[in-house]
């Protein structure tokens, strides 16, 4: 059976990278396909809103664990980006990308960063030293 404090860890993460993926999505609707150097905002927005709304909720979740989670949440999500830049590259093409505005990497980063926020909160919830019951 799975703790409390695990369940409440991996509910808050799965709930920060929810609405990190709701902005980052907000932000990649709100786009240009061809941007200006000033332009860029959306797409910073679209592949840091998950990992930081991640980071909240694990700081919401267990703030003990902040440094690991932390070190891990870079780790996903720099191995995200450079994942979504390479299937991006097979699936679609590169010129096909760039006609695009990259919209299949936008997508792809957001997805696996998630996915690989979701699989941090549940291995170091199962470290997670228990917590004092009253």
């Amino acid at each position: 059976m799975i703790a409390n404090s695990r369940i409440k860890l991996i509910g808050l993460v799965a709930l920060g990278a929810l609405i990190g993926a709701i902005g980052a999505f907000m932000a990649y609707q709100s786009r240009a396909i061809a941007p200006s150097p000033e332009q860029l905002k959306p797409y910073v927005w679209a592949v840091v809103a998950v990992p930081l709304g991640s980071f909240l909720g694990s700081l919401l979740g267990q703030w003990r664990l902040y440094r690991p989670f932390a070190g891990w949440l870079v780790l996903t999500y720099v191995l995200s980006l450079f994942a979504a830049a390479r299937l991006e590259r097979i699936f679609v093409g590169q010129e096909a990308a760039v006609a695009n505005g990259h919209a299949s990497y936008l997508i792809l980063a957001i997805i696996l960063q998630s996915f690989g926020a979701l699989l941090v909160a549940w291995r170091l919830s199962a470290v997670a030293p228990a917590a004092p019951t009253a």
